[in-house]
């Protein structure tokens, strides 16, 4: 390398979607010009994301039940300082919401390596924290803006992280044009489109509003309708007929955006980012079974702002919501 390029290893931890590694790859392709990045996930879509131009390596989580848990932070700790020995890597970045022992394990074998924790905020309150004292065990710790963080009432919200701007992968991957995007995907590009991306379904439902909204949907014919399915879901939304296209494996899904007319989604913080903040008409459905991320504060935040509809968790509002997002007045 170069003098003063940086070696970054960008370690994410499992998650329950594509958050850490989409924010990570995101990282590492607006630094990747001027220093070499390598992604290391726990996450089975490490490919899905590394095949974008990050190189990345995979290690198995405790989840997969391959080891005794009390083996495994010694076996993160040997993989990680073996990636980062091979890289010779000045700084390992760890995404993630709870930071493993193995990661701090791993510091007290690189000596030389600066660590810093990237650490999303809105978190539930009163939710996880006990992670907080692990701040400590790093250089430095960065928090992403969030277009809620007016709203943020979780633990990090009073703590001293750098605050940078919303990070996502719409300010390093560029959309395709509209005919280009519906060409790609199978899609007519005069037709209005609407995009129904709810999640992995890995924690929360997401067949039953799913099937809701399909139900409404199937009421205005003249919508096309894109669902998502991702390599790494468990539940998810059922696609029936010819009126609806399923997006099996498609990512990134900023690539497509400019064919999007309206989009109903999660509220997570990746979706938030790729499609308020690019002005796409939004109905956000929070996840309300999330261990941490405070997707319904985060919803509600933003739907006070103006930025985009909302369900409100018990209100059983999707139906109206969405129908107040089909209608062209409420997008405009």
């Amino acid at each position: 390398m170069s003098p003063g390029t940086l070696s970054l290893v960008l370690a994410t931890s499992n998650g329950v979607g594509m958050g850490h590694l989409s924010r990570q790859l995101a990282v590492g392709l607006a630094t990747g010009q001027d220093h070499k990045a390598t992604l290391f996930s726990l996450s089975i879509g490490l490919a899905t994301v590394s095949a974008h131009g990050v190189p990345g390596e995979y290690c198995p989580g405790p989840d997969r039940g391959w080891m005794p848990e009390v083996a495994w932070s010694p076996y993160l700790r040997d993989r990680l300082a073996a990636l980062v020995n091979e890289v010779a890597g000045d700084v390992v970045v760890f995404d993630g919401v709870a930071p493993y022992r193995g990661v701090t394990l791993a510091r007290r074998l690189l000596p030389d390596t600066h660590f810093v924790w990237f650490r999303r905020g809105m978190w539930q309150p009163n939710t996880n924290e006990a992670q907080l004292w692990k701040a400590d065990l790093f250089d430095m710790v960065i928090e992403p803006g969030d277009l809620a963080s007016r709203d943020d009432a979780g633990p990090t919200a009073k703590t001293d992280a750098m605050r940078v701007p919303p990070v996502s992968l719409r300010e390093v991957i560029p959309a395709l044009p509209r005919a280009e995007a519906a060409r790609d995907l199978g899609v007519d590009p005069d037709r209005p489109t609407l995009l129904l991306t709810l999640g992995t379904g890995r924690l929360g439902d997401v067949a039953g509003p799913g099937a809701r909204s399909l139900s409404v949907l199937g009421s205005y014919p003249d919508w096309q309708v894109l669902v998502t399915r991702s390599g790494i879901a468990k539940d998810e939304v059922s696609v029936t007929g010819e009126a609806v296209t399923e997006l099996r494996n498609v990512y990134p899904l900023v690539r497509y955006s400019a064919l999007f007319d309206a989009v109903v989604s999660a509220a997570g913080y990746n979706a938030v980012h790729e499609f308020v903040a690019a002005s796409i008409p939004t109905l956000l459905v929070p996840n309300e079974k999330t261990r941490t991320d405070d997707q319904v504060g985060r919803a509600r935040s933003i739907a006070r702002q103006g930025l985009a509809l909302s369900t409100e968790p018990g209100a059983g509002d999707l139906e109206t919501q969405l129908e107040s997002l089909l209608e062209a007045g409420v997008r405009e």
